[in-house]
């Protein structure tokens, strides 16, 4: 043997490292431990999903502006989410009767909303904001300027929803989407279905939009009113019917009757009125506060009377005649002016 160099020893190697110990792994360790982590994921993911859904319809997000509250609340109408859209406002209508998804969905189907813009969001503001929006709802576009107040961490609308009011006879015999109208009307903005229960006209209004929305007290319905031929041939009806009142007496001025004799030329009693034509007499609108419509023209009738000197004398002879028939009544009731 060779001396080392280590005083005639031979270099010592290190030993070898002692074996790694080997940790038993219980069966199916690892696989639940993948179960696990995919579940945790999948919570996550869903999670997501809710607070993303969650913040488009039915929140006002703590970090939502003014601006945004109004976009999502006239994303919730177009989307026929009535409960969503009511969700963004801090007044709750006193009825719900027309603020249903299936009332909601009528309305879009027949205007859309679309082009939802917000031209000016005053998120400065602390105690309450303004939000100038804009869109269009069919094919009318709205502008109005919405008010919003704090609320929830976030902002609320004043109102959601727009009150209906008319006053006068008319509103006695209005509809609203099939149901009368009565003092708790409340409707979402857009395409309103209006009709009415008399057989003698058709209605049609103007419906509120976002200026609706934006009103501080129930807004009045501008109603319009167009006379059937059913109306306009009861008018008639009840004209001749009222000038029977003539035919059925001979005074020289009969009660009811519009028409008169001069006493100076005529014997008292001696007048036979009729038969009367009113196929010139023309009918006018209808006044949309009383119902009412007006009626003149030239009335053609003949005349029998006896005059002063004892002699008989007829005549055809030709009248104005002028009035109005109250339509809320059946059949409508004639006036003479």
């Amino acid at each position: 043997m060779q001396p080392g160099p280590f005083g005639g020893w031979p270099q010592q190697q290190p030993p070898p490292p002692p074996p790694r110990p080997k940790w038993a792994t219980p069966a199916g360790k690892g696989r639940k431990a993948w179960w696990i982590s995919i579940a945790v994921g999948g919570v996550v993911v869903l999670a997501t999903v809710v607070v993303a859904a969650f913040g488009l319809f039915g929140s006002t997000g703590g970090d939502a502006s003014p601006g945004d509250v109004v976009r999502r609340y006239l994303q919730a109408l177009a989307a026929g989410d009535a409960q969503a859209a009511l969700s963004y406002s801090v007044q709750q209508p006193t009825s719900k009767q027309f603020l249903t998804d299936a009332v909601l969905k009528q309305q879009v189907a027949k205007w859309p909303i679309s082009n939802i813009s917000i031209l000016d969001d005053d998120a400065s503001a602390r105690q309450s904001g303004h939000v100038h929006v804009s869109a269009t709802f069919g094919a009318q576009t709205s502008d109005a300027t919405l008010e919003v107040t704090p609320a929830a961490g976030g902002w609320k609308l004043k109102a959601a929803a727009v009150q209906l009011s008319t006053v006068g006879a008319a509103a006695k015999t209005l509809t609203i989407f099939g149901k009368p109208l009565d003092s708790a009307t409340y409707v979402f903005p857009g395409w309103v279905e209006v009709g009415t229960t008399n057989s003698s006209v058709t209605v049609s209004a103007t419906p509120p939009l976002l200026d609706g929305v934006s009103a501080a007290k129930a807004w009045p319905l501008a109603l319009s009113f167009t006379l059937t031929e059913q109306g306009r041939s009861a008018v008639r009806d009840q004209l001749t019917v009222a000038l029977a009142q003539c035919e059925r007496s001979h005074l020289l001025a009969p009660p009811g009757c519009p028409l008169h004799l001069n006493a100076e030329d005529f014997i008292e009693g001696s007048a036979s009125w009729g038969p009367f034509d009113v196929s010139e007499v023309e009918i006018g609108n209808v006044e949309a506060a009383n119902l009412g419509v007006s009626f003149s023209g030239p009335l053609r009738f003949t005349v029998t009377a006896t005059t002063s000197g004892g002699v008989p004398k007829m005549g055809l002879l030709t009248r104005p005649l002028a009035g109005t028939a109250d339509l809320t009544q059946t059949p409508p009731q004639v006036s003479f002016s």
